[in-house]
């Protein structure tokens, strides 16, 4: 647990600065501060929460559906790490499900795999912790807040992303999945609904892997 509490603090910084800007923008379209405060608590999905934030007064079906689509990704991580704690008990994989994050899941699969559950717990506890309170502060001195200081903390979510890919692509498949990933998403925002663009790439790109892993690419480590 300990190494998996080390090795997510580097996230928790950022992590712990969106919340403070998740908490401080929820008043401001309408979002009580309790109801922000909740959210973080029950959802803990940085992404799905600022997109319900964005259609804050748009209707329950709007907002449920949209982060359900952006979120829907979450299953294919769900999946394969499913089959790395395939000696789990049930109820402890239901609980560690709601876990599951960008960061976590990059952690897990990269070092957290042969380390089991305590990884994977501490680096939660060092996610789920910051995100939490980051939100409560930001919903306490959410006037404070200067709204110029926003776009560039929001600015951290695709550098995040970067990072993790980077972490995640340690051979040559993975990374050929990631850039194909990369291209398919940017070609699907011209002709699908909003948000329909991630998923459709995940799902195609991932396809590829087994192809890649048959061709034998994905034997040799990439050298940094």
């Amino acid at each position: 647990m300990k190494r998996g509490l080390l090795d997510a603090l580097p996230f928790s910084i950022y992590v712990g600065a969106l919340g403070i800007i998740f908490g401080a923008s929820a008043r401001p379209v309408g979002m009580s501060g309790l109801t922000a405060s909740l959210m973080s608590l029950l959802v803990f999905s940085g992404s799905a929460q600022f997109v319900a934030l964005g259609l804050w007064g748009q209707g329950l079906w709007t907002i449920v559906l949209s982060t359900v689509l952006l979120s829907s990704r979450f299953l294919l991580m769900s999946a394969s790490m499913a089959m790395r704690l395939s000696g789990t008990p049930l109820w402890q994989r239901a609980l560690l499900g709601f876990s599951v994050s960008d960061e976590a899941y990059a952690l897990f699969t990269t070092e957290g795999a042969v380390r089991g559950i305590p990884y994977l717990t501490g680096a939660t506890v060092m996610l789920y912790g910051p995100w939490l309170i980051g939100t409560l502060i930001g919903v306490a001195v959410g006037p404070l807040v200067p709204l110029t200081w926003q776009q560039p903390l929001m600015g951290l979510f695709p550098l995040t992303f970067a990072v993790l890919t980077v972490l995640t692509a340690g051979t040559r498949s993975k990374a050929l999945v990631a850039v194909a990933g990369a291209v398919l998403s940017l070609a699907f925002v011209a002709c699908l609904p909003k948000g329909w663009n991630v998923p459709a790439a995940g799902l195609l790109a991932s396809a590829l892997g087994p192809v890649l892993e048959r061709a034998g690419v994905a034997a040799k480590e990439v050298q940094a």
